[in-house]
């Protein structure tokens, strides 16, 4: 089967990859000059640094076996956790529970309220119930206004500028799970994974693997959202994956698109041309869109690591 990828980030990548050792010919898209997305470096003058940061969970088992099975496993390190937050000209450690009841910042009930928060979602095994609320009247509600005005209010806007106020709960929610997950003994030391030489190390190796590979086509600075209806009539191609919509707003939910979509695509025929195609992703798109936000107003305003 042929099948066209638009969106050369992290995930069209992997998905060309899985694809392509399933013996599919895969085009894989990509708007800007480069693969990678997010996880891009540049050169300062020495060695690269990233654009972006980044770090692993000890939970992230899919990304990590990638990077084991790309021959990078050696280069993981493993570092302990160090997070601040300066406000009013002081730097606070905030990684323990004992850095959070010295964070002076916010009063003391908030800050009793705000661990009992975490602990009480780490507890909850289902998100869905966060949808309709909005995150930020979520931590108002049960762990203070000011929790929200010193530590959550400055972060979320950080993270999601104008749209900091519409974000779902169940992203800070599934934030929590993940966060408390890596965390280890009675102490709950965080461990962060990084790669050595940057993210880009895997990035540029996945690059080398596709390019090499007979059966992937990469074509970069080519392509922008107005060519879906087009790719199949530049690839010829079976079926039609639209990465950045669809990965994007289902990521949230389940890391199961990622791992399966081979199997996806080999299942799903293509019934009425890439037009309808195209339809069924945009209707699916909205929908995740509804589910993982209570209000949108501009498509900056996604659901997003």
């Amino acid at each position: 089967m042929r099948v066209g990828i638009i969106g050369g980030g992290v995930a069209g990548m992997v998905a060309a990859y899985r694809l392509s050792q399933q013996g599919h010919q895969v085009g894989l898209y990509e708007a800007s000059p480069f693969l990678g997305g997010l996880v891009r470096t540049f050169d300062p003058g020495g060695d690269r640094l990233e654009a972006f940061y980044h770090h692993l969970f000890s939970t992230d088992t899919t990304i990590i076996k990638l990077i084991e099975e790309l021959g990078l496993g050696d280069k993981m390190t493993w570092r302990t956790s160090k997070v601040g937050f300066y406000r009013e000209g002081k730097l606070y450690d905030f990684v323990t529970a004992t850095d959070l009841l010295k964070y002076t910042p916010a009063p003391l009930l908030d800050r009793v309220r705000m661990g009992l928060a975490a602990l009480y979602l780490r507890r909850q095994a289902d998100g869905t119930r966060y949808e309709s609320i909005t995150a930020a009247d979520w931590i108002k509600r049960y762990m203070g206004k000011g929790a929200y005005d010193t530590v959550w209010g400055p972060l979320l806007r950080g993270k999601f500028g104008d749209a900091h106020d519409q974000l779902a709960m169940v992203w800070l929610w599934s934030k929590v799970h993940l966060r408390f997950a890596s965390r280890k003994g009675v102490s709950q030391t965080e461990e962060l994974g990084y790669l050595l030489g940057s993210f880009g190390t895997y990035i540029e190796e996945l690059e080398r693997r596709l390019i090499a590979d007979e059966n992937v086509e990469v074509h970069t600075a080519t392509v922008t959202m107005s060519h879906l209806y087009d790719l199949r009539l530049a690839f010829n191609s079976d079926i039609c994956i639209e990465l950045l919509f669809a990965l994007r707003c289902i990521a949230p939910y389940s890391s199961t698109p990622l791992n399966n979509v081979a199997t996806l695509c080999r299942s799903r025929k293509p019934r009425h041309g890439i037009r309808d195609d195209a339809r069924n992703i945009v209707r699916c798109r909205d929908r995740e869109r509804r589910r993982s936000r209570v209000h949108r107003t501009d498509e900056r305003a996604w659901t997003t690591e």
